[in-house]
This record gives structure tokens, C-alpha cells and sequence, in this order.
């Protein structure tokens, strides 16, 4: 048996396809509003209620990017640790009910979810978001195996 878990972080992948759509509504808006708020008649406040629109979603996409990027989870030798700027969360082996590790056909490709549920919560961890996917999987089932919590990987690992 290896020796005790010392502390394994994952943080949570900015993944492209999040950010393409950002930085195409900070291209696109003012390219395609400018010109038609110019062409037309409309009263200056138009404008102003326009740019107030753009700066309010802007700040709030930084805002989305910055809580994604300090999402992290953490395996330690006896807890499961999920923090972000706002929050921390420990679980301990007795709060866990269930590990599971599932692969479904999505709409374009396989995804892999990890799903922990707890005594009142359910954590899902996209493989998409979390990365190596493939040795979070590995860590969690070493984990679960260590605490006798429940866990059921077989889907993930017949494809």
C-alpha cells in the first residue's frame, strides 16, 4: 500500500469554448451598435444606456472568469476540500455517500462527469473543467478505496 495522500490540488480549466463567446460579445457589440447608433436618429441617452449595458457585462464576465479560476479541489489524506474565493468546503469520508464516474454520449463527443454526493449536496466535477481528468479519477478512487466511501468507476473504465 502507497503511504498516506499528502494534499493533490485540481483547479478548474478555462476552457475555450467559454472563452470564445467573451471575447466575441467585447468585439461584436460596440462593432455592430457604433455604426447603427450613429446611422439613426436616436437620442444621446440611447447611447449612454448602451455603453452602460456593455460596461456592466463586461465587469461581470471578469468577475464569472476570476470565481471559475479559483475553484479548486483539493484530496488530502482525509478530506475532500472544494474552495473558491467565497467559500471552503470540507468533507470527510462519513459525509460522502457516494463517488460516482460516468461517461455518456454528449452531443458532439463522450463526457465524463464525477459525481460525489454528500449528506445534503451533490458535487459534480466536468472532465472538460478539471484537468488531468484521468489521475483525478485515479486520486479519488485510491481515496474512496483508503475510507470505504462508496464508488463505482466501472462505467469510466470499460470505454
Amino acid at each position: 500500500m502507497q503511504n498516506e495522500m499528502r494534499g493533490k490540488g485540481y483547479s478548474f480549466q478555462i476552457k475555450k469554448k467559454l472563452v470564445q463567446p467573451m471575447v466575441l460579445f467585447m468585439v461584436l457589440y460596440p462593432a455592430l451598435l457604433l455604426p447603427f447608433y450613429n446611422l439613426s436618429k436616436l437620442p444621446a441617452r440611447y447611447g449612454q444606456i448602451f455603453m452602460v449595458i456593455y460596461f456592466v457585462t463586461l465587469i461581470a464576465l471578469a468577475v464569472t472568469l476570476v470565481f471559475a479560476k479559483s475553484q479548486k479541489l483539493l484530496i488530502e489524506s482525509g478530506t475532500l476540500t472544494f474552495s473558491s474565493l467565497l467559500s471552503r468546503e470540507i468533507l470527510e469520508p462519513a459525509d460522502i455517500r457516494r463517488v460516482v464516474c460516468r461517461r455518456r454520449r454528449g452531443w458532439r463527443r463522450d463526457e465524463s462527469v464525477i459525481r460525489l454526493r454528500a449528506d445534503n449536496k451533490t458535487y459534480l466535477l466536468p472532465a472538460d473543467f478539471y484537468a488531468p481528468f484521468d489521475e483525478l479519477v485515479q486520486d479519488l478512487k485510491e481515496w474512496s478505496r483508503r475510507h470505504q466511501v462508496k464508488y463505482n468507476f466501472d462505467e469510466y473504465e470499460k470505454i
